[in-house]
This record gives structure tokens, C-alpha cells and sequence, in this order.
């Protein structure tokens, strides 16, 4: 399941952690 980003932050960490690992489960 994907929730959209709280702020500008959240996403550039969510976009940083799918580039470091891909997304799993």
C-alpha cells in the first residue's frame, strides 16, 4: 500500500529509502 508524503521531507526520505532499497512485501 502507498500513502501520499506529509510534507516535502517525508518525501525526499521516501524517495531516498526506494532508491537505497527497493520496495519489498
Amino acid at each position: 500500500m502507498k500513502m501520499p508524503p506529509l510534507n516535502e521531507q517525508e518525501c525526499a526520505v521516501l524517495l531516498h529509502k526506494a532508491t537505497e532499497a527497493p520496495f519489498s512485501g
